[in-house]
């Protein structure tokens, strides 16, 4: 039977996608460009924003997610519904794995194992880039 699954992992959690990427950067000011943003890792936050909780409902096969901004400290939940099997796991890499099963020496993490229907909130971000689900078919 096969199965739906999603990874998640960054720089220290990246999220990737089979289907689009979607970057999670940390809040600068407002007139920080995009360039700035995209260094912002490496950068200190030079103006807090309101912390939130950005859901990605639903989080879903085939769907296209545009770029996000988030305040450091924010974090992200991920909705998928009942019809849909996936799971949440911190790879250690940019590189979707051919198979999510956490095993000693691969460094993957189940965060929210592989279910019908659920949810899963990232802790508080910290000041980075993220990349947001690829959605793996895993046999």
């Amino acid at each position: 039977m096969k199965t739906f699954s999603a990874c998640i992992a960054a720089v220290l959690l990246l999220f990737v996608s089979i289907s689009a990427a979607r970057e999670l950067k940390q809040y600068g000011s407002a007139s920080a460009s995009a360039s700035a943003m995209a260094t912002a890792s490496t950068a200190p936050v030079t103006q807090a924003g309101p912390v939130v909780i950005e859901e990605i409902n639903p989080w879903s096969l085939g769907k296209t997610y545009p770029p996000v901004n988030v305040a450091a400290g924010s974090s992200v939940r991920f909705i998928w519904p009942s019809a849909n099997r996936h799971g949440v796991y911190q790879i250690p890499s940019g590189q979707c794995p051919q198979s999510f099963t956490p095993a000693p020496g691969n460094g993957i993490v189940a965060l929210a194992p592989a279910a019908f229907g659920g949810s899963f909130t990232t802790p508080a971000l910290v000041p980075g880039v993220y990349w947001s689900p690829r959605i793996a078919l895993q046999g």
